[in-house]
């Protein structure tokens, strides 16, 4: 279940960079982080403490996407309720809209597609029982 999940958001946060998608186009796959997030928060103690280097990461993409859509959403709302009005605000909000889509562009490129960090994420989760190196025997934080 997690490589699936796991897989499934790789895929859809390169589709997304190859095909520069905007803001606006983004919540699924913020919508795709929040639940492989939860689900690498819901089986943490099948794994142990070497699931919170990825679990950050996560959290880290899932912040960006969530500041991201909420700029793109405060943006789009201003505008509906607007008529000739001031006209900065929609200007700084667009502004930062790029610089938050920037940053998680650079995200996703300098963890995200990195194929060794790739590999290994998909091979730890996919033995979630298995003993972990650095575990001492009987330290498990789940019963064999």
């Amino acid at each position: 279940m997690l490589p699936r999940l796991a897989q499934e958001l790789l895929d859809a946060g390169d589709r997304a960079i190859a095909r520069g998608y905007a803001a606006k186009r983004l919540h699924p796959l913020r919508i795709l982080s929040k639940r492989f997030r939860y689900s690498l928060e819901f089986f943490r103690p099948c794994f142990g403490p070497a699931m919170d280097s990825y679990l950050t990461q996560v959290k880290d993409l899932q912040q960006s996407l969530g500041e991201l859509n909420d700029c793109y959403s405060s943006t789009a709302f201003y505008q509906r309720l607007s008529l000739n009005q001031d006209k900065s605000l929609p200007a700084v909000l667009q502004h930062r809209e790029e610089q938050l889509l920037e940053k998680f562009r650079a995200q996703w490129r300098q963890g995200f597609q990195h194929d060794p960090w790739r590999q290994r994420l998909l091979r730890y989760l996919a033995h979630p029982l298995r003993r972990r190196k650095g575990e001492a025997h009987g330290k498990s934080s789940m019963s064999r």
